[in-house]
């Protein structure tokens, strides 16, 4: 399970940043208000439907459905990280002291 987060996480920080392939940041969406919000800033992607998400090919396991609730879900001094490499450094310890606040 720790290393599915780390991976998705991973990906959907490449999506963010414009650096993973063009297939996958169609996938998640980033999100963009019509209006001006205090949202606009926090790099949140597109939660999707419960309809999506219900589906039985694409259930709440899929990239398309995982990766926006993980993402969303991370602090936003971990999702504003300089480069992938810091990125992957901050997530490994974020998951980690998740994991030890929990057992």
């Amino acid at each position: 399970c720790f290393n599915t987060i780390r991976k998705a996480t991973t990906t959907t920080y490449s999506c963010m940043n414009h650096s993973a392939p063009e297939y996958l940041q169609e996938v998640v969406p980033v999100y963009e208000p019509v209006r001006r919000l205090r949202s606009c800033s926090q790099s949140l992607f597109c939660l999707p439907s419960s309809e999506d998400t219900n589906k039985k090919r694409s259930g709440a396991r899929a990239f398309k459905n995982a990766a926006p609730k993980l993402w969303n879900s991370l602090p936003e001094t971990l999702k504003k990280a300089e480069s992938a490499s810091a990125f992957r450094k901050n997530l490994k310890t974020f998951l980690f002291l998740q994991r030890t606040v929990s057992i």
